[in-house]
């Protein structure tokens, strides 16, 4: 069964009601813009959960629990890489963490990324038959009611922090009758959140560096206000453009394109057009119309005002940067899957070198902003899922099955 959709069209809580009364077994697949949920699912049984967040990876999640340190995070994930075995699994084999706190922040870690999902106001969705194998697999098993309920009291709440924090661009300091006060007491979070409330971040700034999700983040944000401890900025702030055109945007990625064929053509020769056009093939049919304007054989300015044009139809613009974002990264993520299934993992891998590069120039001679950063993180995932990740897959099985096929 392939099943495929909108947020806005379905919802969610009626979509994974659907998969768990007909215990379905396959990957549920969440995107909005740069952000992509995977939901893995067996017999109707929620199993597993990964998110291109850096803020709800298992590492981060350590962190914030004060269960290793920032150190300790860098070294293991570098071994990680070398080793082709997940982080988890490095942790607990040098004794940084036990196997059972592994197990309890895995827990955490899919409630978190379920829960965070039920925040998008948009967004598509693809359900995917894949058997899978977990046994012998560090899993969890989440109960679906659980997981509605407690999704529906963090929108709840969620309502609440919006009166409060309207904009991510909001800008707060920390209010002058707290200044000086010795007797404030905060948690953890709250604490960190104040650390980063200078007069001149934007909220959206603070909790991207904080570490902590999104709503966690947030909620201490909107305590803090109501209890008189940060209070809106006085000056307005100057500052980076925090959104891209759709011209940038294209032509970002029309470049990371041209590397993927490029080195396809070293390879294939002229036969790379019909292999992307396979790919252009599978996308969902509002992606298609943009699509259908993407021809690197013309020149990158004609490709990129070709999509700006394709754009127009989108009246909220805020809505068609995350729609464009979101399907650029579905094409390249595609073609680097088929070029790993032509070419194999190892001339992929320098292709993935080549992109890194790419996306090098382009944070040290393009505009910063939140946005951007947004792009480059979601196109390292990528590289990271299909490439890295798969090379070390004993079946060759690149992307989305890939933590499956590795131990912990």
């Amino acid at each position: 069964m392939s099943l495929r959709g909108t947020l806005d069209a379905f919802n969610l809580s009626s979509l994974l009601q659907l998969l768990s009364n007909d215990q379905k077994t396959g990957v549920l697949y969440v995107a909005n813009g740069p952000n992509s949920v995977k939901i893995f699912m067996k017999a109707g049984i929620i199993v597993y959960a990964s998110s291109s967040e850096e803020n709800l990876r298992m590492g981060r999640l350590l962190v914030n629990q004060g269960e290793i340190s920032e150190e300790k995070l860098r070294s293991c994930l570098r071994i990680s890489k070398d080793a082709g075995l997940k982080l988890g699994k490095i942790l607990v084999r040098d004794g940084a963490i036990s196997l059972d706190t592994l197990k309890k922040t895995l827990h955490r870690q899919v409630k978190e990324i379920l829960c965070s999902l039920f925040l998008w106001k948009t967004g598509a969705f693809e359900f995917r038959d894949i058997p899978f194998e977990v046994e012998g697999k560090l899993v969890t098993k989440m109960n679906t009611m659980e997981i509605l309920l407690e999704a529906s009291r963090r929108i709840d709440e969620w309502s609440v922090i919006k009166e409060q924090i309207e904009t991510d661009d909001q800008v707060f300091a920390i209010s002058e009758k707290t200044q000086g006060k010795k007797d404030v007491k905060l948690n953890k979070t709250e604490w960190r959140i104040l650390s980063l409330v200078d007069g001149t971040r934007t909220v959206r700034e603070i909790v991207d560096k904080s570490g902590h999700d999104e709503f966690s983040a947030f909620k201490a944000l909107c305590s803090m206000k109501l209890s008189g401890l940060v209070e809106q900025a006085k000056k307005p702030r100057t500052g980076r453009r925090e959104t891209l055109d759709y011209a940038t945007i294209a032509n970002i990625y029309i470049d990371i394109f041209q590397v993927v064929q490029k080195d396809m053509e070293t390879q294939l020769g002229q036969s790379v057009a019909v292999m992307i056009d396979q790919c252009v093939g599978k996308v969902l049919p509002q992606q298609k119309a943009l699509f259908k304007c993407l021809d690197m054989r013309k020149e990158p300015k004609a490709t990129a005002q070709g999509i700006v044009e394709a754009m127009a139809a989108f009246k909220d613009t805020a809505k068609g940067r995350s729609f464009l974002t979101h399907s650029l990264n579905t094409l390249l993520e595609m073609m680097l899957e088929k070029q790993v299934e032509t070419l194999g993992f190892q001339l992929t891998q320098e292709t993935g070198d080549k992109i890194r590069q790419t996306l090098s120039y382009v944070r040290e001679y393009r505009e910063d902003s939140h946005e951007m950063r947004n792009i480059i993180h979601s196109v390292h995932n990528i590289l990271d899922e299909v490439v890295s990740n798969g090379a070390h897959t004993k079946k060759g099985a690149g992307g989305m099955l890939s933590f499956l096929k590795k131990g912990r």
